[in-house]
């Protein structure tokens, strides 16, 4: 079942790309892209159509809506008559947040964590999170998962099923969620 779902989900992904004029994973592959297994790009983001040879997204990383992997740095033309270009290496299960920017020459280490908005400039080690312009370690994987499994225990919680997802979520969840977390965040199943 959750192969079946997980593969409904990149239909539709691909489908929205399409209607956007954007590439595909399978589009990326072909042109080079080094992509694991179980990696969710997301249909607003952007991963360097240009030099897709030069990046690796390794298995389960996920890059969310609107951010930006970049491997060529083209305001060196101007200049030089050359662009810069380097290699981008996403490790497994990182997550890349909304807005992020990712530059050329980035190594992101396994379990790492960029923050929504965060320009990396420089490599940021495994198990870290990143955050802000210039990117920033602010702690790590382990204190950040641990922090949110203690909030999960006092703070809503919801499953996935009726709560998120692609599926319309009935009114009468919608309202049981703005009631509960009024007065802060909560938590949904995947």
């Amino acid at each position: 079942m959750a192969d079946l779902k997980a593969a409904l989900l990149q239909r539709r992904r691909d489908v929205m790309r399409r209607i956007r004029g954007q590439p595909t994973d399978a589009w990326m592959v072909r042109r080079g892209l080094m992509l694991g297994s179980g990696v969710y790009i997301n249909e607003t983001a952007t991963v360097d159509p240009d030099f897709l040879w030069l990046i690796s997204i390794d298995d389960d990383a996920v890059i969310a809506n609107h951010a930006h992997v970049i491997a060529h740095d083209a305001s060196t033309r101007h200049f030089t008559g050359y662009t810069r270009i380097a290699p981008v290496r996403i490790g497994k299960r990182v997550y890349v947040g909304a807005g992020a920017i990712i530059l050329p020459g980035v190594t992101i280490g396994d379990d790492a964590v960029v923050g929504a908005g965060a320009v990396v400039r420089r490599n940021v080690e495994a198990g870290v999170i990143v955050v802000g312009n210039p990117a920033q370690v602010v702690g790590t994987a382990d204190e950040f998962a641990a922090k949110h499994r203690a909030r999960q225990e006092v703070r809503p919680t919801y499953p996935s099923q009726g709560f998120s997802g692609y599926a319309p979520v009935p009114a009468e969840n919608m309202e049981r969620a703005r009631r509960e977390l009024a007065d802060g965040s909560g938590y949904v199943g995947s």
